[in-house]
């Protein structure tokens, strides 16, 4: 039932509205003048407010002026006799729900209400669903505020495992956060092994033989059963917990403990144990919770360490086959790209570079010529010069090794070397004019080890190979314009100490 207030000197305006209204027992309070109308509104609430635009009192314009100050929000219908363009342009920017033009169409006035009154109820609706929304986002926010400490711990462990790939690492980083950041005597993680037994992969707060020593089967033990059933277990004292009280013979697990499957997909794949506070408190639900979390994403950086490995196994096969099948292609280049990767190693050692940044390298210059695959055979073996046409294709052959080894997220930064291989330190080579240490380290060390390479052994396109003296004067020659004076270097000295006669 909605209140209804008409501004209207016409009793017919009046029995008509009276008439629309009562079909569903809405109320109408009826004013003449415009004034009192706006005084009526401080006292009272109304729905809908219906104003004839000619008012005795005052403009009708001005009244809807006032109207719009009021802090009351009835829904507003004028009543105008000229229904001119400019007149309903002017009532609408007013703030008018509608408008409704003389002579009268009572059908028109009905449909005009009904709409408004509908209007108004969505917009109640929609207050209360806010109203919903907001006491919904505050509860969210509290819960949020509760888990900053896990977001806190988990970021932390996703900076650490992002670093490597390397199981080790990845195991190390997550134990040692969740030891650091909850304050534990013990924590570990244990995997399973191929035999389908768990054994501790790492651990802080364990003895070294108890680490070296302990085997378990799935199904067996506290640890077994964890991994088989993948339920966590969480006991507040082993001594006095009847399911667990002397039944267990794995060291590991004293007073206080939580312990949690590590699974994804595929299955389980271990567990993750924590054991009592420093502090000597209990552990709560939320430690629970938190591990929890911290065990998905342990399980998915585990597992990935674990495809990363098979997949570095897949990728030896794949190198072994690639690079053959560009030295089968020239019996000139046999063991070219092997011996250029040898180089580069002995480089990146002589560099004191990182062990992953020189593996990288040797990969890089086992495939660097792998772009010959898309190279016509008439110009790689062709005998004597290229013609300006031909050596524009043949450059072409770093930019497609690149692109072939572009596509596998993990030899990105090889594809990158690959690339950059004909480069040179001046800025002078290609594909991209690079100059000094714009050209990546790795890049730099393989033009050395090519050049030298390639000059020592046998080409068609030359009579012979240089001798060792020869390539030497030649890489000092271009150190400084062709290659990095520093690397060529480090390579002379390498060759001096080790004593190489070429091929």
């Amino acid at each position: 039932m909605a209140r209804v207030l008409l501004v209207s000197n016409e009793s017919l305006i009046s029995d008509l509205l009276n008439e629309v209204l009562s079909k569903d027992k809405h109320i109408l309070k009826t004013f003449v003048y415009g004034k009192e109308t706006l005084e009526e509104l401080i006292r009272e609430d109304f729905d809908i407010i219906l104003i004839d635009m000619e008012l005795e009192d005052m403009n009708a314009y001005a009244f809807m002026e006032e109207f719009r100050k009021g802090k009351s929000n009835p829904i507003l219908i004028p009543i105008i006799k000229s229904s001119s363009e400019e007149a309903i342009k002017e009532v609408l920017r007013l703030g008018a729900f509608d408008y409704i033009p003389k002579p009268i169409d009572k059908g028109r006035l009905y449909f005009s209400i009904h709409n408004a009154l509908e209007s108004k109820r969505l917009n109640e609706d929609y207050t209360i669903q806010i109203g919903k929304l907001r006491e919904h986002i505050s509860k969210l926010e509290l819960m949020l505020h509760e888990k900053e400490k896990v977001l806190f711990i988990i970021n932390n462990i996703s900076k650490e495992i992002s670093k490597s790939f390397d199981l080790d690492d990845i195991v190390k980083a997550i134990v040692d956060n969740i030891y650091t950041a909850l304050e534990i005597e013990i924590c570990s993680i244990l995997l399973l092994d191929d035999s389908g037994n768990l054994y501790i992969k790492y651990a802080i707060g364990l003895d070294p033989e108890i680490i070296s020593s302990t085997k378990i089967a799935k199904g067996e033990g506290i640890s077994g059963w964890v991994l088989e059933h993948k339920k966590a277990i969480f006991v507040d004292d082993i001594e006095r917990d009847n399911r667990f009280a002397k039944k267990s013979d794995e060291r590991y697990y004293t007073k206080s403990f939580i312990s949690v499957p590590l699974y994804t997909k595929i299955g389980p794949i271990g567990v993750l144990n924590i054991n009592n506070k420093r502090s000597k408190e209990r552990f709560s639900i939320e430690d629970l919770r938190l591990l929890q979390e911290i065990a998905m994403e342990a399980s998915i950086a585990i597992e990935k360490a674990k495809l990363y490995k098979s997949l570095q196994e897949l990728y030896i096969t794949a190198v072994k086959s690639l690079v053959y099948a560009i030295d089968m292609r020239d019996h000139y280049t046999h063991s070219h790209s092997e011996l250029v990767a040898k180089y580069a190693v002995a480089i990146s050692k002589g560099l004191d570079l990182e062990e992953y940044e020189a593996k990288i390298i040797e990969q890089a210059a086992q495939l660097h010529d792998i772009g010959k695959i898309g190279i016509r055979d008439s110009i790689l073996n062709k005998p004597g010069p290229l013609t300006k046409e031909e050596f524009e294709e043949m450059k072409l052959h770093s930019t497609k090794g690149a692109e072939i080894i572009e596509p596998l997220e993990f030899l990105q930064e090889v594809a990158k070397i690959v690339r950059q291989i004909h480069e040179r330190y001046d800025g002078k080579g290609y594909p991209d004019g690079l100059k000094g240490e714009d050209i990546t380290i790795g890049a730099r060390i393989i033009a050395v080890s090519d050049a030298f390479d390639t000059m020592c052994s046998e080409r068609i396109y030359r009579k012979r190979k240089l001798t060792m003296e020869e390539a030497i004067v030649e890489l000092k020659k271009n150190s400084g314009t062709q290659f990095d004076p520093k690397i060529v270097e480090v390579f002379l000295r390498i060759i001096k100490n080790t004593g190489h006669e070429g091929r």
